[in-house]
């Protein structure tokens, strides 16, 4: 692993995009169905006078750094897009200073980041390489056959550092690239090369000038003074001739403000400084600066207007970053920046331009826009799962209010935005409704890596979810009901009453909210139940072994179900005149009978109202197992008089098997009070383990489901509320997770279709690509770090040396330095002996499919 990112050179860029769009249909892994195309034939005319085709892009961060990013961008609909801010200090030097990880996005988001990671001339290069990339693949894949983007540039933070060679130098090469040498030599290779093209011709090449950016957004430190602001500005619209917005910071505010309505919000944890407010750009100050420099670029035939808003300052109290101070952006800081808006607007009247930024995402994007009608940018919705992808969704939806003249911005609409905030449930913090984390203890394999938390992690039965969502949403519900009645002996009341782990562990929790998992389980149980119960037929005794199940809870008639149905005699006794126990004070009396129903179907055997004593030699006399379920209130003294182990805890095997053999504990006895699926959980475990004993097979199957990767992909990346009828809304992915491609800004992490591993698709790192800014290890639902963990292509020698990471480097003899699971290093030919399969199958897949990642 290495931190320092390479760059594409411009002809790899193109052959790369180009190859791997005619081979896997994707271009840096944004798949060709998540192509924006603007059908409108509708644009937004910007203050600046540039047409776009459609009314969002990245704002400057992550997300436009590299080359490949921006055309990533491009290519899902972003038409402005905000290049990462440029200074002074830039390369190793800025590098040393940023904390690694420096991103952490699992709710609110919060960056330790900086400027560019780049030396300030190769940022330009990337920018430039980026332009003209954009220009020819646009025309290649019938995206635009105009340029219908445009890049805005950034720099900062003091006068003295603009007006350095260095950053003056950036300025003009992008405010006139003719003469540098990487677009003479892009457009010479692109002219050279135009066989490799399609729909693009030399005409087409001619038509590019050097003209990148017209507009420049100034970023300035917390803490610049006023004066210094406006100094800085009016150099830029005096002597650079640009048209410049200042970026604000949302202190505009105020403090007490700010603490008020994010404690409101359910934010109270979020620390930050007084005093950052009092250093900062002051309201008034900002009214009096604005105010000169509105007319200062009139005067000059150009435009002013603001930025809203830079992230908000924060202290690290939660140990989010390796950082002291982070910047905190997303959902929690559109209250603050909104707000600001707000403040600002109305001071002129709705006449400022303002670009927005702050919080906008697929949930709101339309609002705001209708309020704006300028460019939304975004950076913290493009980190979460979808990344890229959710561009696209912004884009459609703000397709029909393209095309309306710029008339300032709505004050009453905005106003009404404001005012909704402390109503709005999209922006209040709701620990409810998720985890802190989704991530769970397992080691993230460095193959075959796919897991839908939902089953895998959060269910304690590992109710199979993706696959009974399925057949509900296409309306098998026969087959759901049997999905649902592998692992769940009680469907009908877990429809009604569940903690739904399960939905607070599902992708769409970072979307907008879990899918409403029990509320589809109860669709199917409504729908089939009772002719699921009515079709079975009990299965025959196929051991002579008998249990004893002492307790008619959930946990002991799970037990005996699992049992009896996969061969076993059992028999549960229940002491009170009812079964189910407490489950019936949760739960309506009809699903409480149906579930009973299923038991007596199967062939299960209770008795009521009966009191056994416990005494275990006696019952052995007749019962090769006894389970004990008799829940939270059991008389731990008399378990151990019958030899149990119980001190202050209960002793058990990870079978819930006691430390008498064939004597086992499930559900509240063994932890205090637990949930109904829990102890339906330990149920399944005990019976797994008494069926290994018997060497009889469980029904416990995988039950697998057909859907495309085109329909999966297609649903990635958009967000849309909760409905009635939520199976829709499962994203699959336990067939196809890849979160961590979809999060990485660079796109480092990618996706390689794979013969011979369970996964046909399989996860690989692309080093030089990487700044290790650790999010997508936020995502990742394992108890890993993708960007660390996973099989690693590097394209540099040095970078291999430097690392430990397991992968390769092809050498110029065409051999490989490999650096083994074990993390021995050798040099050989991919048959070396030494060489495990799944490497082979691995580098066998490089060389013949993606040769452009080596």
């Amino acid at each position: 692993m290495s931190e320092y990112m390479r760059a594409i050179e411009f002809p790899k860029l193109i052959e790369w995009a180009l190859a791997e769009y005619k081979n896997e249909g994707s271009v840096f892994s944004i798949a060709k169905e998540k192509f924006y195309k603007n059908k409108t034939n509708k644009s937004l005319r910007t203050v600046f006078g540039d047409e776009l085709g459609s009314a969002v892009g990245p704002a400057a961060g992550p997300h436009t750094q590299l080359a490949q990013n921006l055309i990533a961008s491009y290519l899902v609909g972003g038409r402005y897009m905000e290049l990462k801010t440029c200074q002074i200090m830039d390369g190793e030097e800025l590098m040393a200073a940023i904390p690694k990880p420096c991103i952490n996005s699992e709710d609110e988001a919060y960056n330790c980041e900086w400027s560019t990671e780049l030396k300030i001339e190769d940022a330009a290069s990337e920018y430039i390489k980026a332009e003209l990339a954009i220009r020819v693949l646009a025309k290649e894949f019938g995206l635009s056959d105009d340029k219908d983007f445009v890049l805005n540039m950034s720099v900062g933070y003091n006068l003295e550092g603009i007006k350095s060679e260095k950053v003056d130098g950036f300025i003009n090469s992008l405010m006139d690239a003719s003469d540098t040498e990487v677009f003479k030599d892009s457009i010479k290779y692109l002219k050279d090369n135009i066989d490799k093209f399609e729909n693009v011709s030399i005409e087409d090449i001619e038509k590019i000038d050097g003209k990148i950016c017209n507009s420049m957004t100034l970023s300035t430190m917390h803490g610049t003074p006023a004066g210094e602001i406006e100094e800085i500005a009016a150099y830029l619209i005096e002597e650079k001739g640009l048209n410049t917005f200042v970026k604000c910071n949302p202190t505009l505010v105020g403090y007490d403000y700010a603490r008020n309505i994010l404690d409101e919000l359910g934010y109270k944890y979020i620390d930050f400084d007084k005093a950052q407010f009092d250093y900062d750009l002051g309201f008034d100050e900002s009214i009096e600066i604005f105010t000169r420099l509105l007319d200062l670029a009139k005067e000059n035939d150009l435009v002013f207007g603001c930025k809203l808003s830079n992230t908000f300052p924060v202290i690290q109290k939660r140990g989010e970053l390796p950082s002291e101070d982070m910047y905190m952006s997303g959902r929690s800081l559109l209250p603050l920046t909104i707000s600001a808006a707000l403040k600002l607007s109305e001071a002129f009247d709705g006449k400022l331009p303002m670009s927005y930024c702050g919080g906008a995402d697929g949930l709101n994007i339309e609002e705001i826009f209708e309020i704006f009608n300028q460019p939304i940018t975004v950076s913290t919705t493009l980190l979460k799962p979808g990344g890229y992808y959710r561009m696209k969704d912004l884009a459609q939806k703000c397709e029909g209010l393209l095309g309306r003249a710029y008339d300032g911005i709505d004050n009453e609409k905005l106003r009404n935005l404001v005012s909704s905030l402390k109503s709005n449930d999209l922006y209040a913090k709701n620990p409810k409704l998720r985890l802190r984390t989704r991530k769970w203890a397992s080691d993230l394999p460095m193959t075959d890596c796919y897991s839908a938390p939902c089953k895998d992690s959060a269910c304690p039965i590992g109710q199979q979810v993706p696959a009974y969502l399925h057949f509900a949403e296409v309306g098998d519900y026969k087959k759901a009901m049997e999905v649902i009645a592998i692992d769940n002996t009680a469907p009908a009341i877990l429809s009604e009453t569940c903690y739904e782990y399960c939905k607070k562990t599902c992708t769409r929790v970072d979307y907008e909210a879990g899918v409403n998992i029990r509320d589809v389980k109860k669709e199917v149980t409504d729908t089939y139940y009772d002719k699921y119960i009515e079709e079975i037929e009990v299965s025959p005794i196929k051991t002579s072994a008998k249990a004893l199940i002492i307790g008619g809870g959930p946990g002991g008639l799970a037990a005996g179900i699992f049992l009896r149905r996969n061969g076993l005699e059992a028999k549960v006794i229940e002491k009170s005149d009812r079964l189910y126990g407490y489950a019936n004070e949760l739960v309506s009396d009809e699903a409480i009978e149906k579930d009973i129903r299923l038991a007596e179907k199967i062939g299960l055997d209770y008795e009521l109202n009966t009191d056994l004593d416990l005494d275990l030699e006696e019952l052995k006399k007749t019962y090769q197992y006894i389970i004990i379920a008799t829940g939270s209130k059991t008389d731990y003294e008399k378990l151990k008089a019958s030899g149990i182990k119980v001190d202050k805890k209960v002793h058990l095997l990870p079978t819930n098997e006691t430390n008498i053999e064939n004597v086992y504990l499930a559900g509240d006895i063994t932890k205090g009070r637990k949930s109904i699926v829990n102890a339906i959980g330990d149920a399944k475990v005990i019976a797994k383990d008494i069926l290994r004993k018997e060497n009889l097979e469980n029904d416990f199957i995988e039950v697998s489901y057909e859907k495309s990767l085109d329909s999966i992909i297609e649903r990635r990346g958009y967000l849309e509320p909760a409905k009635d009828k939520d199976a829709s809304r499962c994203l699959s992915c336990d067939k196809i997770c890849e979160i961590c491609t979809e999060v990485c800004p660079n796109r480092a992490n990618v996706a390689i279709v794979v013969e011979g591993f369970r996964n046909k698709r399989q996860t690989i790192h692309l080093d030089g690509l990487c700044n290790e800014c650790g999010n997508c290890e936020s995502f990742c639902p394992h108890d890993g770090a993708p960007y660390k963990d996973k099989f690693t292509v590097f394209i540099r020698e040095d970078d291999f040396d430097m690392s430990e990471q397991s992968g390769i480097f092809r050498t110029g003899s065409g051999n490989y330095k490999i650096r083994l699971e074990n993390k021995n290093v050798i040099e050989a030919d991919p048959s070396d002996e030494r060489i495990s399969e799944a490497y082979k199958k691995l580098i066998k897949a490089l060389e013949e499919r993606y040769s452009y990642y080596l």
